[in-house]
């Protein structure tokens, strides 16, 4: 069983003191621990002193993605790739966007898959319109919500009204609060019949949000 001393023998004090309580917790293996260490070494090698990977996300470097595009894959344990993924996320890093999209289609795993579609809604880049579209557009697509379709409406491509209307009608309740919350985006008084119907739901979260997306879209007229 692992504990603080060999978490502490793994990864040095310094990085130990950081890790052992959720490495302890989350059941993480060494493997996991030593690979943390060798890229958390390379990271500070650029001239930072970070303890663990979550610095990543508060720090925008160029030289941080190719590492770890380099490493998420060697992990183990789905938290940590997640954990590292999660810094590719700054505007700047639009050119990692396909790698990111070549994770999301050959990955089988909704927390891998999430978390890259978030990556790729918050660095917002106009060039991914269109391979964005295709993946949301495939027929296995929209069991489990996601970011993409939220990167798309925030960038009112109008062409994933269509298919986000189908969504809603396949799996409301997966869909409805990401409809209400972003279909005034489009700024299209014609989609207001499609929220009227929110507007008798039994969730009171729900109602407001129709009743907001409402408004908004009458302001268009």
């Amino acid at each position: 069983m692992l504990t603080k001393e060999r978490v502490f023998e793994i990864m040095g004090k310094y990085y130990g003191n950081a890790h052992y309580r959720s490495a302890i917790r989350l059941g993480i293996s060494e493997h996991d621990l030593k690979l943390t260490t060798e890229l958390l070494d390379r990271i500070n090698a650029l001239g930072y002193y970070f303890s663990n990977c979550h610095r990543l996300e508060e720090i925008e470097d160029r030289r941080f993605p190719p590492l770890v595009l380099d490493y998420y894959a060697k992990f183990e344990s789905t938290i940590y790739q997640t954990g590292v993924l999660a810094a590719i996320r700054f505007k700047s890093y639009h050119e990692f966007v396909p790698q990111l999209l070549q994770i999301y289609e050959s990955s089988t795993d909704l927390e891998i898959r999430y978390c890259v579609s978030d990556c790729i809604r918050q660095i917002n880049s106009p060039k991914y319109v269109d391979e964005c579209l295709r993946i949301v557009n495939q027929p296995t697509y929209g069991a489990v919500c996601d970011q993409l379709v939220i990167y798309l409406c925030k960038r009112r491509v109008r062409k994933v009204i269509p298919r986000l209307l189908e969504l809603l009608e396949k799996y409301p309740k997966t869909w409805r609060w990401t409809f209400l919350r972003y279909v005034a985006f489009f700024k299209d008084p014609s989609l207001i019949p499609y929220v009227e119907p929110f507007l008798q739901a039994d969730d009171s979260e729900i109602r407001s949000l129709a009743r907001t997306a409402i408004k908004k879209l009458e302001a268009n007229k």
